[in-house]
């Protein structure tokens, strides 16, 4: 159980960071010096 739910956290965890990386890699292609992006 402790597993499972270990696993449903890590892939919440690794979408919200994937879709995030998507989301501010095409923001830093045009603002290179740009890190304010939480």
């Amino acid at each position: 159980m402790t597993i499972a739910l270990l696993l449903k956290n890590f892939t919440g965890m690794h979408l919200f960071a994937t879709s995030r990386n998507i989301f501010t890699s095409d923001r830093t292609v045009g603002y290179s010096g740009r890190h304010d992006i939480n």
